[in-house]
């Protein structure tokens, strides 16, 4: 599982089980590294990454392993486990981890490179999973990028290993609906699936574990999803001129959705691989439409000319607020949606790799 530390949101608050040390209750957690200069290092587990850091459990990495065990809290929940010199200082480069502390033998391997893989109890397999499957799904990508095959096989392998992606993760989430922890994976993933699979995991939600306002989230994300008519929206660009995403939709052999905004790091790194693909593409074939989640124009602006930006370019300049986004069930960007020539959606947040061999 590759889980960069910092790329899961940590769960506000944290149950103790108080001095129950029932054995039910009881964790135990076996580590192996791959690293051999981390032997001497400790093992933290803290309650959270805000100061003052607390400690749960800690342990020494002797000869390659290392072992926590203790009483789990009243309910599953993810701390952070970071390797550290002392217990204060992380090892450089930072490795780390979300692991959800349960009841049971939970296995952690940190693998060269720093990635951890978290499983043994059922928390922790459910998110093994889910990020294994998304991982596996970006070097398939890569590798069926690589190969001297048709276009048209490259097509059908990469939705062959999308459909796998997403059933490995259903499957993964189904019949834990109403945990926390898929929740907060669904949160995450919920705009790669299909309607009948959101339907599936939607039904499974009891009534109050998640608020009205989410649930049109999940409504928009249903009418916007892989194999659904595309939803049109009229914007302005930087001229104040008004544009429609159909004035592009059947004019080009696919439109691309870009949500975006000029104070968003990851959507400014993103934008030279979509260049790459818009500069190695005829118009007729291949279209770019930049919605920006600014509020400040100028802003916009600028970030349009400092990135060369050829591509038509929207907004409404209500930042979250624009319905165009609300439309699509957009709830962090970088976001992408594919729509080919006949306004049928057919790909959600797909990664360069997965755009070459969809467009070009």
């Amino acid at each position: 599982m590759k889980k960069l530390l910092l790329s899961l949101p940590l769960m506000a608050t944290l149950l103790f089980a108080g001095c129950n040390d029932n054995s039910d209750n009881r964790y135990r957690i076996t580590g192996y590294s791959d690293i051999d200069s981390l032997n001497g290092k400790w093992v933290y587990i803290f309650e959270s990454l805000e100061a003052p850091l607390r400690a749960i459990d800690s342990a020494k990495i002797d000869n390659n392993k290392f072992t926590l065990s203790g009483v789990s809290l009243v309910q599953p929940y993810k701390a952070p486990i970071i390797i550290t010199n002392d217990g204060r200082m992380p090892v450089l480069p930072l490795i780390g981890a979300y692991i959800v502390v349960e009841p049971g033998e939970i296995d952690v391997v940190i693998s060269d490179g720093g990635n951890i893989d978290i499983t043994g109890t059922p928390q922790n397999d459910m998110i093994s999973k889910c990020e294994n499957a998304m991982s596996d799904f970006e070097e398939a990508c890569a590798d069926i990028l690589k190969r001297d095959i048709s276009r048209s096989e490259k097509k059908t392998m990469l939705l062959s290993a999308r459909d796998i992606r997403n059933k490995t993760m259903l499957n993964a989430l189904k019949g834990n609906m109403n945990t926390e922890i898929a929740l907060e994976i669904f949160r995450q993933k919920y705009m790669y699936f299909e309607q009948d699979q959101l339907d599936t995991l939607l039904e499974e939600i009891k009534p109050g574990n998640i608020n009205d306002e989410e649930m049109q989230i999940y409504q928009s994300a249903k009418n916007t999803a892989i194999g659904k008519h595309y939803t049109d929206f009229a914007l302005n660009d930087p001229n104040g001129n008004g544009v429609k995403l159909s004035d592009f939709v059947g004019k080009h052999s696919y439109v691309l959705i870009d949500f975006w905004a000029s104070w968003c790091g990851p959507c400014r790194r993103a934008i030279p691989g979509l260049q790459e693909i818009y500069n190695s593409t005829t118009r007729d074939k291949f279209e770019v439409v930049a919605v920006s989640l600014d509020s400040d124009k100028d802003k916009w602006e600028a970030a349009i000319q400092a990135h060369g930006l050829k591509w038509p370019n929207m907004a409404s300049l209500d930042a979250w607020h624009c319905t165009s986004a609300k439309d699509y069930a957009i709830t962090f960007i970088p976001s992408t949606v594919l729509i080919d020539s006949t306004g049928t959606i057919v790909s959600r947040n797909a990664n360069i790799d997965a755009l070459k061999v969809l467009v070009k």
